[in-house]
């Protein structure tokens, strides 16, 4: 139970620690037990939340900079929370939470990047997306304006057709208006 896996995280931890203490690392208190984070322990999503912010703060400020504070943010997300456990009930909440966090902060980067001009980047962007979540919806939008900016009407069509095509046969449901708008503005010629 908890107290082999306990035991277990701390010898990994601390392989030299004296059997009945606590160690460095691994602190318990009554019922609880904790990260000991005063040792320095940092908890990739704690960082990858924070970082998050301070990209979004850095908007106002240089270019390079906030681009940088995007993807050093971004990259922490490396999957979903706990994904090795994936059905233990107590993680589904974080993880969810944890992926719309992940998705909304890139969905923002990626607009900044076709804002900045950057269309290449932005597709990037948008299909990291579509790895996390095939229904993210604004990331075909992202799709579609980066490849029309570049010309490329075709790969804009066929990103509403793909997206179109996983939410009937995932959800059943039709694009959104405001997708199927841009995709009308897009065969049209007209600026998305």
């Amino acid at each position: 139970g908890l107290r082999v896996a306990l035991s277990a995280l701390r010898n990994a931890l601390e392989p030299d620690r004296q059997p009945g203490t606590d160690g460095q690392f691994v602190l318990r208190d009554g019922e609880t037990i904790r990260l000991a984070t005063e040792a320095g322990i940092r908890v990739d999503v704690e960082d990858f939340s924070k970082l998050l912010k301070l990209a979004r703060a850095s908007e106002s400020g240089d270019q390079e900079h906030m681009v940088a504070a995007y993807e050093n943010a971004l990259a922490l997300y490396r999957g979903d929370f706990l994904e090795e456990t994936p059905y233990a009930a107590w993680t589904e909440e974080e993880r969810q939470r944890r992926r719309s966090e992940f998705l909304a902060g890139a969905e923002r980067f990626a607009t900044l990047l076709l804002k900045l001009g950057d269309a290449e980047r932005a597709v990037r962007w948008a299909e990291t997306m579509l790895a996390h979540d095939p229904l993210w919806e604004p990331a075909y939008a992202v799709l579609m304006e980066a490849h029309a900016r570049q010309g490329n009407r075709a790969l804009a069509v066929r990103a509403f057709n793909r997206c179109k095509k996983r939410l009937r046969d995932s959800l059943g449901v039709p694009p959104s208006g405001r997708l199927i708008g841009l995709m009308d503005r897009i065969t049209k010629g007209g600026d998305v």
